[in-house]
C-alpha cells in the first residue's frame, strides 16, 4: 500500500477532523480551549489566565499522532498570581462486545482521562488543598445493532451486535484543609445511592479549626419517583 493521505486519515478515522474542546474552570475564573496539530494551546477567549503546565506534553510519532501523558496535572496562574493544580483524575473506560452471524467480532475496550480535579491553590505561601476519595461506577449496559449490504455486485448482508458498557473510576471530595488549620470534611452516607450503585450522598458537613469542631450540617436527601434520581 503506497503512502497514506489526509482523504485517507479522514475517512479511517486517523485523524479528527475536529478538535476537542476543553472546558476548566476554578474560584472566579473559567475558560476554554483546543489543542492544534502543532501541540499548541489555542484558547477561545484571550484572557489573563496563564496555562503553565498542561498533562499532554509529547507525541508519539507515529500515522494516528497519539497523543502521550508525559505528566498527569494541569497548573493555572490567575490575573492575582494565584496557582490552581489540577492533579487528580477521572476515568472512564467503555467497552464493547460485538459479535453476530457474519461472523463479526470485535472487542473493543478503551480507558481515557475524563477530567483532572483540582487538588491546590496557593499564593505567597498561604494554600487550600482539596483531598478525594475513589468511587467506581459502573453505569448501565445498552446494545446497539449495525448492518452492512452491498450496493452492486456481489455480496453477502453482514450483521454486528453489540453490548456497550461504561465504567467511570470516579472521585469525591472529602477535605478541605488550609495553611491556616481549618479543615472542611465531608461525610458520606452509610449507604449507597439508590440510584446510582457504588456512589454515595452526602450525609454531614463539619467544618474544624485544628481538632476544635466549629460548625456542622446534617444533610438529608429524597429521590424523584421511584429511586430513580436523587434530588
Amino acid at each position: 500500500r503506497g503512502p497514506i493521505n489526509d482523504v485517507d486519515h479522514f475517512a479511517e478515522g486517523l485523524w479528527d477532523t475536529e478538535p476537542d474542546l476543553w472546558h476548566y474552570s476554578f474560584p472566579g475564573g473559567s475558560g476554554k480551549f483546543v489543542f492544534n496539530r502543532q501541540r499548541e494551546m489555542v484558547k477561545y477567549v484571550v484572557d489573563d489566565n496563564s496555562i503553565i503546565t498542561h498533562a499532554y506534553t509529547g507525541l508519539i510519532e507515529n500515522q494516528h499522532s497519539e497523543w502521550r501523558l508525559d505528566s498527569t496535572q494541569f497548573v493555572i496562574r490567575d490575573a492575582q498570581g494565584i496557582t490552581y493544580t489540577f492533579s487528580e483524575t477521572e476515568k472512564l473506560r467503555t467497552a464493547s462486545v460485538c459479535g453476530g452471524p457474519g461472523g463479526v467480532n470485535d472487542d473493543l475496550n478503551m480507558e481515557s482521562v475524563s477530567s483532572w480535579h483540582l487538588t491546590r491553590m496557593e499564593r505567597g505561601g498561604n494554600w487550600i488543598e482539596f483531598d478525594y476519595t475513589t468511587e467506581v461506577i459502573d453505569y448501565a449496559a445498552d446494545f446497539s445493532e449495525s448492518r452492512r449490504f452491498a450496493l452492486s455486485g456481489p455480496g453477502v448482508q453482514v450483521s454486528s451486535f453489540c453490548r456497550n458498557t461504561t465504567r467511570l473510576t470516579g472521585k469525591r471530595l472529602t477535605n478541605i484543609r488550609t495553611s491556616n488549620g481549618y479543615e472542611v470534611v465531608f461525610t458520606p452516607a452509610a449507604n449507597d445511592r439508590d440510584d446510582l450503585e457504588n456512589s454515595f450522598g452526602l450525609s454531614k458537613i463539619i467544618v474544624k479549626k485544628g481538632s476544635e469542631q466549629i460548625l456542622a450540617y446534617q444533610l438529608y436527601q429524597s429521590y424523584f419517583g421511584n429511586n430513580v434520581k436523587l434530588k
